[in-house]
């Protein structure tokens, strides 16, 4: 055996650093990795998560005019999952998951628009009414039973636009979209305040910053991240 040649044993013993051209212990530099890929991940997450509960709870707080540079601002929706809606001829309009911003087109018409600047969607809705009390525009996203996905615009005025779709190209038939209007919207905005009155009770809570954008508070005796602080006033409130 050459005296310049690794023994078998230890022949995987040492590996080059991608950063440094030094040895160093063979798996130690992925694994040094893998934790800071999965700590970036968790705080891309919680930044996602304080942005789209700031937007949906705007309309709620009515003080949604600084989110657009436009005399009206509409409100914003999350789109958790991809959905198929209909176009004004008649056929799919796929709206990818994301957050959109969603105003009325034209009678019977919502338009949906992607905050990253992908090209926008007009789908058909049906006019309805409610009952709610709203300072300013609500929208809803809302999963039925099975493959159902209801969008809904709420306006201050007592009325209300709701575009019925399908997580999948089958859609179910003999849906009441009334019905399900007065039921799920006045759960979902109930939620909503709640989500709300959550929000103002952390700030009461001692709390310690992780990052830019992430905190920990302590909540009976207890420290966690401020998603699962949320998660646990909500319970709290229910």
């Amino acid at each position: 055996m050459s005296p310049s040649s690794p023994s078998p044993a230890c022949r995987n013993c040492h590996q080059l650093s991608p950063r440094t051209g030094s040895t160093a212990p063979s798996g130690k530099y992925e694994i040094e990795m893998n934790a800071k890929s999965e700590k970036l991940r968790a705080t891309r997450l919680v930044i996602r998560n304080i942005l789209v509960m700031g937007l949906l709870l705007c309309p709620l707080l009515g003080a949604c005019a600084g989110v657009k540079d436009s005399p009206q601002a509409w409100p914003v929706v999350l789109i958790d999952r991809a959905v198929y809606f209909i176009n004004t001829e008649g056929t799919d309009a796929i709206a990818a998951p994301g957050l959109y911003d969603v105003e009325p087109a034209a009678e019977s018409r919502l338009r949906l628009i992607p905050i990253y600047g992908k090209d926008g969607l007009v789908i058909q809705a049906m006019a309805l009414t409610h009952e709610e009390e709203i300072p300013s525009p609500v929208a809803l996203a809302l999963p039925s039973e099975e493959t159902e996905y209801h969008l809904v615009l709420l306006l201050p005025d007592g009325k209300a636009l709701d575009a019925s779709g399908s997580t999948t190209q089958v859609r179910a038939r003999g849906s009441s979209p009334a019905r399900f209007l007065q039921a799920q919207v006045h759960s979902a905005l109930k939620r909503l305040r709640t989500l709300r009155k959550v929000k103002t009770r952390l700030e009461e809570y001692p709390r310690l910053r992780l990052g830019k954008d992430e905190w920990q508070y302590q909540i009976n005796d207890r420290w966690m991240t401020e998603p699962q602080a949320i998660e646990y006033l909500m319970k709290d409130e229910q």
